[in-house]
């Protein structure tokens, strides 16, 4: 009872509670941000009837057209995020991104769609990178991952909310009506973090009294360093692309092979990939908190684990022609997939100096975003044209089952970044003393 009272008493302490409401404000952020950049997938069958697009241009144009520009602004943004106010920097990005997805609905061309895409690409450049450090200096190292994959989890929150909303709309108002429904929530959301939430104070350490804002330069000579940060940022690179490009083709893979429209996809997505994964997001997060706690190394393992398992679940699963197989297979890769953010965004943290930790965090984001969010869909798009004249309406599944394919390169660089984890821990803490 001693023991209770005492865990009741922390969790009520004012510090703890505000921490946990800007985490959850930022949840709900990320959410929104997910389902800004989802809705054109969403929608992409009405999209590409109206435009007359072909899987690859559709695939071009929900990615690489929203990951250039998105990538392009993550370094100065980091760079920003090192030295400015982050709550206002959050609030304008968020405030931005909402507005241009909401505009979105007058669009009368593809030129058009894909100018605002890119705008919002670029608004939103400034959220992940941003919210990672303020959740790095509110939580320490040994929570670090727990708080930031219940962030991440916004993804799957917008998958398990948003998804049957946006696909409803779109189903009965238009596709157009739906863009607005995604961009309003967000500017009510920019109001409430500015009127609520304060700068946190950054965590500082002696070797930085000197010189607190390293150079870009000497940013990234750090990052050469350190092993386990190139491994793990070239990991999560590779394994991108692979989960981008299955996102992006969900609602797709639903309608063409087993006849649903979108609506129903919306939901069947929402419930059997959604909730999975959003519940593997928080739970996964604080499993790598506590493996890590036994031994860092665990916080490269976890991932390797993910990587390889999750090979097996697409190839395997993808395949199947009943329903119920196809549900099963993206529960299940969904539930490992939301095992990686985590524990690799919160030792990532751990493992640079703090004054570095909204570069990494940028750098980390545009290797995900330009090559994850700019290749996957194209990828797959563009295989699900190759497959055609030999798949027929098998293609995109064939697509889907080769990218998975990639997750054995990532594999290879998980295993090398927990081996030098430690290392690399050793030689931030060295510096600190």
């Amino acid at each position: 009872m001693v023991s209770l009272s005492r865990a009741v008493s922390v969790l009520l302490h004012p510090q703890l509670r505000y921490r946990h409401y800007v985490l959850i404000l930022l949840l709900l952020g990320f959410s929104i941000q997910s389902l800004n950049r989802q809705t054109i997938v969403i929608m992409a069958q009405s999209i590409k009837a109206e435009f007359g697009l072909s899987d690859a241009e559709l695939g071009f144009v929900s990615g690489f057209v929203f990951s250039i520009p998105y990538s392009i602004m993550l370094l100065p943004i980091g760079m920003l995020v090192d030295r400015v106010n982050r709550r206002n920097l959050l609030v304008i990005n968020l405030g931005l991104w909402s507005c241009f997805t909401a505009i979105t609905s007058l669009t009368h061309s593809l030129l058009q769609l894909a100018g605002l895409r890119a705008a919002v690409a670029a608004a939103e450049a400034g959220y992940n990178p941003n919210a990672v450090t303020v959740l790095a200096d509110l939580y320490d190292r040994q929570s670090r991952a727990t708080a930031i994959g219940i962030m991440y989890g916004g993804t799957t929150l917008a998958t398990i909310v948003g998804y049957p909303i946006i696909a409803y709309i779109g189903d009965n108002l238009g596709w157009r009506m739906a863009f607005v429904a995604a961009g309003v929530p967000g500017i009510l959301l920019a109001a409430i973090i500015y009127l609520t939430v304060s700068e946190p104070s950054r965590e500082k350490i002696p070797a930085e009294d000197a010189k607190a804002l390293p150079s870009v330069r000497e940013t990234f000579h750090f990052f050469g360093g350190q092993k386990s940060v190139l491994n793990l940022m070239a990991a999560m690179t590779v394994t991108s692309v692979v989960g981008t490009g299955t996102l992006a083709w969900m609602v797709a893979l639903l309608m063409r092979k087993h006849g649903m429209p979108v609506s129903q996809a919306g939901y069947v997505i929402s419930l059997y990939f959604g909730i999975p994964t959003f519940l593997s997001h928080v739970f996964g997060s604080t499993l790598s908190d506590w493996l890590g706690r036994k031994d860092v190394r665990w916080y490269g393992w976890l991932p390797a684990v993910v990587a390889a398992s999750n090979g097996v679940i697409m190839v395997g699963g993808i395949g199947f022609s009943p329903l119920a197989g196809t549900l099963v297979t993206f529960a299940l890769w969904g539930m490992m997939a939301a095992l990686q953010y985590g524990p690799v965004l919160g030792v990532l943290q751990s493992l640079v100096m703090p004054r570095m930790r909204g570069i990494a965090s940028s750098f980390i984001t545009f290797l995900i975003s330009f090559v994850g969010l700019g290749v996957g869909p194209f990828l797959v798009g563009l295989l699900s044209d190759i497959y055609m004249p030999r798949a027929g309406n098998h293609s995109l599944q064939w697509a889907l089952g080769t990218a998975s394919l990639l997750q054995i390169w990532a594999l290879f660089h998980f295993l090398r970044a927990a081996r030098a984890i430690p290392a690399d821990l050793r030689r931030v803490e060295s510096l600190s003393r």
